[in-house]
């Protein structure tokens, strides 16, 4: 059939050119009829012959490829007609156009359907060898199944010996078609194993037949049949790889085709077959190597043959991309990195201790696994992790677009409104792929939770334009600024909606999965037994998808809930979790292999089970984190199926109840099955909390029984109450069990004991209540009460035991107190002392709170118990519109105990604050015990009457009201949070600590508990951190001290993995030097998360800590020169546990962050120098500890806390040495605290304006202690003293009154007077505090842009104060540039790294001159006489900002002409203030305007430097001069207009300068419209010289392309250059080869210049060359004596012909063709072009070798 197409494709060719020439030359066309007859009889040949194979495809069931191949022959039919029509109508007219054109037409199609008959016929003939193949497994499994004597087994025999045979033929028929000599030779090895393999198959079989005990012989047979399914599976691979058709094979169905399964299990064989040839290399078995190194590249082989042929059919081109790289990837290491693998691996067997070929080898596996992995990836559909990428992704986006706005940059704004809006479709395309790919049980909820958010979305996107439009026309108006804001706010989080309503998985899933994975391993198991390698193949799949799902619903998990704990655990698992199951797959799939490869190897085996515990480990750590949610979760369903239960027996549905108790009980076996995990995890960090979970477990089990026998009493005897009560009763003890088990594997020791309080808490309030009313509690309540007593003593003695101090003593206190109190208490109750009863109850409540404060985490407790509260009640509003009262019970009893805990611990708390707290407490806890009562009535009149409104809104109400009131209970029960950020910070010091020494001294048990408490603590830092960094409004502090949060964590599990390590191995010096170093790193992030938290002054928080230690240290000495042992030794202890490094840390943490440059360098040294005193010290003190009684060792200590007192002493003078800086710091804090409290005044935000006035009241204290050290230094001066100190008692008045005007609003926020009355107190006290500045900006060139202007502004005013002998603000402004303004220049320097390489050296250096002049400024602005001396240092500081500013901002005449608009509204405003004689109103104004002025000035100054032309630098120059001058005029004579409106002089002094300063500013910013016209125009020119260059670009990729194939001929070329062309065998085929060269090079050109003729006839002569090189090589290889090189001669040369023949044929296709897409056929031609040249480059070479070896 070939050489019939290459008939056809010359006739065809030939028609065309003759067509082609006449069309060119307008003449007639040659008589084509002869032409015609023979295409058509060939024609209707191949269509008679197609018509008849067609039928072929029935026998294999496939009526699709028959009607196709019969359509094509239709259609092939029809162009001949087309053919033979056109030219009956050039006999007729030889010069029509339109016969022209239908000639070209059926030329065309003749041939392409030509070609698709071809590759279907093709197509057939590997169906069939698969078709065979699987006929042959099938008879092969026949045979194999037969027992002994079966009469059946000959012809079962005969049969697979048949198609064996069969078999065999169409592969040597099948060989002889195939082209690619790899796939040649691998089905030449296909077709002798298949020989082989057959003959031990049938003897094993017989020789069991003829003898039913040989069972050696049955064993033999099933393994030499495992080897025949391996080699009828290789025979479908290469079978299907040989295919020439282009069609995707998926056409022919039941074909077992390629899809992503196959990918993955190509990869999985990929990377245990790494595993099997690096065990070979470590035994040093160079044939297993080699084995294993060759079925290596045939597995990487068949990978990427399935890529390919999955990237045909993958329609996204996202994914194709990836496809693509993927496979260019693994090419390149065939290719390329096989070759020095296989070089490597000699090397490591010649040598194994040769680690550079050892490091090669693992860097070149890396390559293959990535490569592997890749082409994975690439199949895998879009999960929800891709989807959080993209919506991170739009991140960005946002913040150019926010940025743009706030710069007024209009044209910048939308564009990136368009990048927003296409992210946010990319989503929403993203999410509905996910939502449609999800598996059946989730596609509906996923796909109806995309719809609604889709909609939310849409409307979110269609609305962002015109917002922005406004916000970016009008950027300071802050109102249309938060309309945007706003709108891609509500982006942002409806884009991690997406990504949490496509997250799919739960804690359920996670036990599930993990009961498959054992089931799994079996099958694994199995099927090595069986050397079943298809089984085994598909069970280590399985184990690889349930690890993979795992994975997957961790991550979904991690996403949903929202416990932080479970977050963070399950976050650090899914960090590694891929890599680890990798790791896992592929150790199982070495082993597999070894074991299918040697099955009487039992240390495979082992090795085996290994490798399947560390994925046992990894899916039970899965579910061990994710327990807590799962328990819970468990808990309420089984609660549920208990309810049930009981109300299905009491109205006598027994079915009900069966199937209740069957869900209850399997429940309960869930629970634990899930507690046994959490118990395996815990059983070595705490084997005290493991025991106690698997003794409640088990109970939970056993208590199944007990209420199985319960109903069956029920239902023997109906409606017997007895017997319902007894149900009743041990279904509540099931539930309670529950509860218990739940709290012991979601809470450790200490939290259970607060639970357990809580629970005490509220039966002693109910028997109170009782008592009360005059009635004796019964003794089951009295017995309930009893257990729970002492399970809480037993969880106090727990705790106690690793607790140490005085916290440990309180609670064995109280815990023996409440021993004795409960017997007292069950004794009353059987006397019946009702009195003394009542006594006793308010002491237990007393003992049990004692007993929980003990504990020292009341508020972190409260804190916790909260944020459950506010959890379950969001649970349950959720719930209410949606499930019934039955269903809604679970959800009230969950509010009704998290309620109950948190009322408690309010409770604990006000017992122990001052009065008026207490009071406020105790009445905010009454409010809200209050409004919760009234709920569930509410929810139940809701449900009872859905349809009336006003109930609903009575439930809605109700909710808010509860809310509201938690955060009243929150408010006031909380202390400061960052106080108490610090004191956990100190804790945590002092568990570090302990964790030291307990390390040193290798106490496992003491380092385990010191480990706990210390975890703990940081994990309880961690919260308390976040809601200390939320307030943060200073987005970039924020963002800083949130990654410094994430830093604890990670180094906490660091600490957690060292210490674990350490002591494991006490004596390794690497292990404990790494666990010292984890202990610095936890200690360094503690305190940089306390401080990059905090809102305190940093040299006020270093000044108490170091005077805090200093006061330590002067308490040891004073013990320590006493001389009293017993007082040394507890003096030792409590240093030791005091936690000196962590304070330490802390202190050198925020005295990082002090903003005066010099106190920061002073203080640091300082640190330093108390860093290597503690060195000395710590190990001292624990000498001291170790020897009591060494006098020098006790000295020793003394000499070392001594050094220590004097240097924290230094610290204390160091920070408190500048007053001036600190009071400028301060007031700026001050400022900051009381907008917050502005704020919250305005939302009405109690939380707000409690956290603003709780910060503003300490650092006004902070500023008054810093007035009075002030004062203290000016003794000297009386006058400044007094002024000082007056100034303090201002602030003290100004603060109190502050506080109780805002407390009097929140108590009347209806009022409007008392809401002006804290405005005015608010205002009032800034008056007395003063102003600051703030920094912070994202982005480095901003930040430097704002800088610079502020730093102008306040030069400039300090400036005008000068001109206008304001002696007053000359020294305020001197105050600012010598405080922040220094900080700021600071800061500006260190931020020139962040700037592009390009701008970054010119910055530097203007900055160096900054630097360089700034003292100046700021020393002459101290100077009363120095205003000559400041204006020349201000000039030069100006200029030098200017040239910064042109530097960062390469378009500044923006923001001139925004800033000329927003001058003329602070003129206009200034007028009338001016005309209304309002003289605070003129100052405020006239300063604001004049700091505009300056802005615009310094702008101008930039821009001129940028200008286009010399004489608009200079207009510029002169207006920004004018405006300087007239803007020191104004301050003075707006305010002399002020006060006397009616002075026309002094009005007319006022509009001059007004008048002098607009004029100057429209002379800046109509100069600056030019320039924006003018860079516009250059914009333009730009992108048209930026296409210009990119269409360069595509035309030199053109020519790219052409030389492609002008390469290829260069190729060979380069091939023969070294040999001689004569007449002998070997000279004429390298003549030959030339030949083809020259003609190749011929066709690029001619298909460069799209001309058809001579493509045409190039092409023809390339394939008459072509067949006489096969001739030619014909007798080369019968000269040559190695039959291997006469095989690779004969195949190559074959292989250039087919390569010319396509060629040629694609040529007449595309000739044929009517559209000139001359890109489109060089892509094809190069494609063959370059196949050619490597067949003929590969036929010399081999031609070279057999010249040498001839006869």
């Amino acid at each position: 059939m070939e050489a019939l197409l290459e008939s056809v494709s010359d006739a065809v060719s030939a028609m065309v050119l003759y067509s082609v020439e006449a069309d060119e030359s307008n003449a007639k066309v040659l008589d084509i009829a002869q032409g015609s007859a023979v295409v058509k009889a060939a024609s209707d040949y191949l269509c008679d012959m197609a018509v008849k194979s067609a039928d072929l495809w029935i026998k294999f069931n496939q009526p699709a490829m028959q009607k196709r191949m019969v359509d094509v022959a239709s259609n092939l039919r029809q162009s001949v007609n087309e053919i033979s029509q056109a030219a009956s109508e050039l006999e007729q007219s030889q010069y029509s156009k339109t016969a022209k054109k239908l000639l070209l037409k059926g030329a065309k199609g003749v041939m392409e359907h030509m070609v698709v008959l071809l590759q279907t016929a093709d197509l057939y003939e590997v169906t069939r060898g698969i078709r065979s193949c699987a006929r042959v497994t099938a008879k092969k499994k026949v045979l194999v199944s037969l027992g002994h004597g079966e009469s059946f087994f000959v012809t079962a025999a005969q049969e697979f010996v048949t198609h064996t045979v069969e078999t065999g033929k169409l592969i040597q028929k099948r060989i002889k078609d195939i082209d690619d000599y790899q796939l040649k030779k691998r089905l030449e090895e296909c077709g002798e194993a298949l020989r082989i393999n057959t003959e031990p198959l049938l003897r094993f079989m017989t020789e069991y037949m003829r003898d039913a005990m040989n069972t050696q012989a049955q064993q033999d047979a099933q393994v030499a049949s495992a080897r025949l399914d391996e080699v009828v599976q290789e025979t479908i691979v290469v079978f299907k790889l040989s295919a020439k058709s282009p069609f995707d094979l998926s056409m022919i169905s039941d074909l077992d085709l390629k899809d992503d399964v196959d990918l993955r299990d190509a990869a999985m064989r990929v990377a245990g077959l790494m595993g099997v040839l690096q065990g070979a290399i470590q035994r040093g078995d160079a044939p297993a190597a080699k084995a294993a190194l060759k079925a290596l590249k045939i597995a990487l082989g068949d990978q990427i043959s399935t890529a390919q042929q999955l990237a045909k059919s993958c329609g996204d081109p996202g994914k194709l991309v990836q496809y693509e790289n993927a496979i260019r990837a693994a090419q390149s290491i065939i290719d390329s990195d096989l070759p020095s693998f296989s070089k490597s691996i000699e090397e490591l067997l010649r040598r194994p201790d040769n680690s550079t070929a050892l490091n090669r080898l693992k860097a070149l596996m890396g390559h293959i696994r990535d490569a592997s992995n890749m082409m994975v990836s690439a199949s895998s559909a879009y999960n929800a992790d891709d989807l959080e990428e993209l919506v991170d992704g739009m991140g960005l986006p946002i913040a150019r677009l926010a940025q743009a706005v706030q710069r007024g940059d209009i044209a910048d704004a939308a564009k990136y409104v368009t990048d927003v809006q296409q992210a946010a479709r990319a989503q929403l395309l993203m999410a509905d792929q996910i939502s449609q790919g999800a598996r059946p049980e989730h596609r509906d909820r996923l796909l109806q939770g995309v719809k609604a958010l889709k909609m939310n979305i849409d409307r979110l996107v269609a609305a962002l334009p015109d917002a922005a439009q406004r916000a970016a026309y009008e950027p300071a108006n802050q109102h249309l600024y938060a309309m945007l804001d706003s709108v891609l706010q509500d982006l942002t989080y409806n884009g991690k909606q997406l990504v949490e309503t496509v997250s799919v998985g739960t804690p359920h899933d996670l036990l599930m999965s993990h009961r498959a994975l054992g089931n799994e391993y079996a099958t694994l198991v199995s099927a090595l037994d069986r050397t079943d390698r298809k089984a085994a193949q598909s069970a280590l799949r399985q184990i690889n998808d349930i690890l993979t799902d795992e994975l997957v619903y961790a991550r979904a998990v991690a996403r949903k809930t929202d416990n932080p704990l479970i977050t963070e655990a399950l976050n650090t698992l899914c960090a590694n979790g891929q890599q680890r199951i990798a790791d896992i797959i592929s150790t199982l799939g070495r082993y597999s292999e070894e074991s299918l490869d040697d099955p009487a190897n039992q240390a495979n085996r082992s090795n085996l089970d290994r490798a399947f515990a560390d994925a046992e480990l990894l899916s039970s750590q899965f579910v061990g984190a994710a327990s807590r949610d799962f328990m819970l979760e468990s808990g309420q369903k089984l609660r549920g199926h208990l309810d049930a239960l009981v109300l299905s027996a009491q109205r006598g549905d027994y079915q009900a109840s069966a199937a209740a108790i069957k869900s209850a009980v399997e429940e309960a076996r869930m629970q634990a099955e899930a507690a046994e995990l959490v118990a395996m995890s815990l059983s070595t960090t705490d084997p005290e909390r493991a025991a106690r979970i698997r003794e409640y477990a088990q109970q939970l089990l056993s208590m199944g029984p007990t209420l199985v026998g319960s109903l069956k009493k029920v239902i023997a005897a109906p409606g017997d109450q007895a017997a319902l009560g007894e149900l009743s009763a041990n279904a509540g003890a099931m539930g309670s069990m529950s509860d218990q088990l739940i709290r012991a594997t979601t809470m450790d020791a200490d939290e259970e004991l607060m639970h357990a309080a809580a629970l005490i808490d509220t039966e002693v309030r109910n028997m109170k209540d009782m008592v009360a009313s005059g009635k004796m509690p019964n003794p089951a309540q009295m017995t309930n009460l009893a257990k729970l007593v002492m399970s809480q003593i037993k969880l106090a003695n727990i705790v106690a035991s690793k607790k140490g101090g005085a916290k440990n003593e309180g609670l064995i206190k109280a815990s023996q107190l409440m021993a004795d109190l409960i017997k007292n208490m069950v004794g009353a109750v059987r006397d019946g002392n009702l009195a003394g009863l009542e006594s006793m109850l308010d002491t237990a409540a007393q003992l049990n709170a004692s007993l929980v404060a003990a504990r020292g985490k009341l508020e972190d407790d409260f804190e916790t118990a909260t944020a459950e509260l506010k959890r379950h009640l969001d649970i349950l509003e959720q719930r209410v519109p949606t499930q019934s009262q039955a269903q809604l019970q679970g959800a009230i009893r969950d509010v009704d105990g998290s309620l109950a805990r948190a009322t408690f611990l309010a409770h604990a708390i006000a017992r122990q604050a001052e009065p008026e707290r207490q009071k406020q407490i105790m009445a905010a806890v009454t409010e809200l015990q209050g409004l919760y009562q009234a709920l569930p009535p509410a929810i139940h009149a809701h449900k009872g009457r859905p349809a009336d409104p006003a109930l609903a809104a009575r439930v809605t109400s109700l909710f808010g009201d509860i809310h509201a009131s938690i955060a009243t209970v929150a408010n006031a029960t909380t202390s400061s949070g960052e106080e108490r950020l610090f004191a956990r910070a100190a804790q945590i010091g002092q568990d570090l600590a302990r964790l030291e020494d307990a390390v040193a001294r290798n106490n496992q048990a003491e380092a385990n508990a010191a480990l706990q408490s210390a975890v703990a603590g940081i994990r309880v830092q961690a919260q308390l951190a976040k809601v200390q960094a939320e307030q943060i409004r200073d987005p970039a502090q924020r963002k800083a001290a949130l990654e410094q949060i994430d830093r604890l964590e990670k180094f906490a599990a660091t600490l957690s993995s060292a210490v674990k390590d350490t002591l494991a191995k006490p004596g390794d010096q690497a292990k404990r030097q790494k666990f010292l170093e984890a202990l610095a790193a936890t200690r360094e992030a503690v305190a940089q998360v306390v401080a990059g938290s905090s809102s305190v002054l940093p040299e006020e928080r270093v000044h108490d800590i170091a005077q805090a230690m200093q006061e330590e240290m002067q308490k040891l000495a004073a013990v320590l020169q006493r001389g009293n042992p017993q007082e040394i030794a507890n003096a030792l202890s409590r240093i030791q546990q005091y936690g000196l490094q962590q304070q330490a840390d802390i202190l050198r943490a925020y005295a990082s962050s002090v903003s005066d440059p010099r106190v920061r360098r002073d203080a640091l040294e300082a640190a330093a120098e108390f860093d290597r005193t503690l060195a000395e010290l710590i190990p001292a003190i624990r000498a001291a500890q170790a020897n009591p009684g060494d006098k020098a060792a006790i000295q020793k200590v003394l000499a070392g806390a001594n050094d220590a007192e004097r240097i924290l002493g230094n610290i204390c003078t160091i920070v408190t040495a500048h007053p001036e800086s600190r009071l400028a710091s301060l007031s700026h804090m001050i400022a900051e605290d009381t907008s917050l409290i502005r704020d919250g005044l305005s939302k009405k935000n109690a939380v707000e304006v409690n956290a603003g006035g709780l910060n503003a009241k300490r650092d006004t204290a902070h500023l008054v202690k810093a007035i009075r050290l002030t004062a203290d230094g000016a003794r000297s001066n009386p006058a400044r003293r007094q002024q000082l100190l007056q100034l303090a008692d201002r602030l003290d008045a100004s603060i109190a009154g502050l506080a109780a005007a805002v407390r009097d609003s929140q108590s009347k926020p209806a009022d409007a007077q008392a809401q002006r009355s804290a405005l005015s107190a608010i205002e009032l006290h800034l008056q007395s505090v003063g102003q600051a500045s703030t920094l912070g900006h994202d982005q480095v060139a901003i930040f430097l842009e704002e800088t610079a202007l502020k730093l102008a502004g306040d030069a400039a005013r300090v400036d005008i104060a000068f001109e206008n002998k304001d002696a007053a603000g000359v020294a305020s402004g001197a105050r600012l540039l010598e405080g922040t303004g220094s900080y700021q220049v600071s800061l500006m320097h260190k931020a020139l790294e962040g700037l592009p390489e390009e701008r970054r050296a010119h910055a530097t250096q203007v900055m160096q001159q900054i630097q360089k002049v700034y003292p100046q400024v700021v020393a002459s602005s101290k100077d009363p006489k120095g205003h000559a001396q400041y204006k020349t240092s201000n000039l030069a500081l100006q200029d030098a900002l200017s040239q910064l500013i042109a530097i960062v901002n390469q378009a500044p005449e923006e923001r001139i002409i925004t800033l000329g608009a927003q001058m003329d509204r602070e003129f206009d405003r200034l007028t009338a203030s001016v005309k209304k004689g309002d003289v605070a109103g003129t100052e405020s104004g006239a300063a604001a305007a004049v700091f505009v002025a300056a802005e615009q000035a310094v702008l101008a100054r930039a821009l001129a430097r940028q200008a286009s032309t010399p004489a608009r630098a200079q207009e510029l120059s002169s207006a920004a001069a004018e405006l300087d001058k007239a803007a020191r005029l104004l301050p003075r004579v707006a305010l002399e207009a002020a006060a006397k409106p009616s002075d026309k002089a002094k009005q007319e002094a006022f509009a001059q300068a007004v008048n002098a300063m607009r004029v100057a500013n429209r002379k800046l910013v109509a100069n600056g419209q030019e320039e924006r016209v003018v860079r516009e125009r250059a914009e333009q020119e730009r992108v048209r010289a930026e296409q210009e260059r990119l269409e360069a670009e595509r035309q030199a990729r053109e020519r790219a392309k052409q030389d492609e194939m002008a390469s290829a001929a260069l190729r060979v070329q380069e091939s023969i250059k070294d040999v001689k062309v004569d007449n002998t065998v070997w000279g004429k085929l390298y003549g030959t080869a030339r030949d083809i060269a020259q003609l190749m090079e011929q066709m690029s050109a001619m298909s460069a210049a799209n001309d058809k003729r001579g493509m045409i006839e190039t092409a023809r002569q390339l394939a008459v060359q072509s067949a006489t090189y096969v001739q030619q090589a014909k007798a080369a290889a019968e000269k040559c004596t190695d039959p291997k090189l006469k095989d690779q001669i004969m195949i190559h040369s074959q292989a250039a012909k087919n390569w010319a023949v396509q060629l040629k044929v694609i040529t007449a296709v595309k000739a044929a063709s009517d559209d000139d897409d001359a890109s489109s056929t060089r892509a094809q031609l190069v494609k063959c072009a370059k196949s050619l040249a490597k067949e003929v480059v590969s036929c010399v070479d081999a031609t070279k070798i057999a010249a040498i070896r001839s006869k």
